[in-house]
């Protein structure tokens, strides 16, 4: 998927609900190891309701297979973590955890669904993967 180099390469990618009203997105700042299949990175979880600022996602990790199957159609699986405040800035936060499954074209494009929160009770079932490489 990358330019045939064998080693890492980056990848920027942005989740967004298909939903008919606006659901949350999910902004990727992903590491891929070419030769091991394995995917790290940070990002970023936007709710949709009131906008503002999002969450920032830490310690992504997952891996990549392909499929064999038509013109280079890989799997993604990913998981990592984001803090939640609660209740006011000097009380306790809470680690939620995301769980993110894509499939991907070569160019990073593709279909995605994502789980968030302290007990996954937030789903977004059906979003559009988009690479943001230049």
């Amino acid at each position: 998927m990358a330019d045939g180099q064998g080693g890492l390469y980056m990848v920027p990618l942005t989740l967004s609900s298909e939903a008919a009203t606006p659901g949350p997105t999910v902004g990727l700042r992903l590491v891929v190891s070419e030769p091991t299949g394995q995917v790290f990175g940070e990002g970023e979880l936007t709710q949709a309701a009131g906008g503002g600022a999002g969450f920032g996602i830490r310690r992504i990790t997952g891996t990549i297979i392909s499929t064999g199957m038509g013109p280079n159609i890989s799997l993604v699986a990913l998981q990592g973590e984001y803090i939640v405040p609660a209740g006011s800035a000097r009380t306790v936060q809470l680690d939620a955890a995301i769980n993110i499954a894509m499939v991907v074209d070569a160019q990073w494009n593709g279909c995605a669904s994502f789980t968030y929160g302290t007990r996954g009770e937030n789903s977004c079932p059906r979003a559009e993967v988009e690479s943001q490489q230049s």
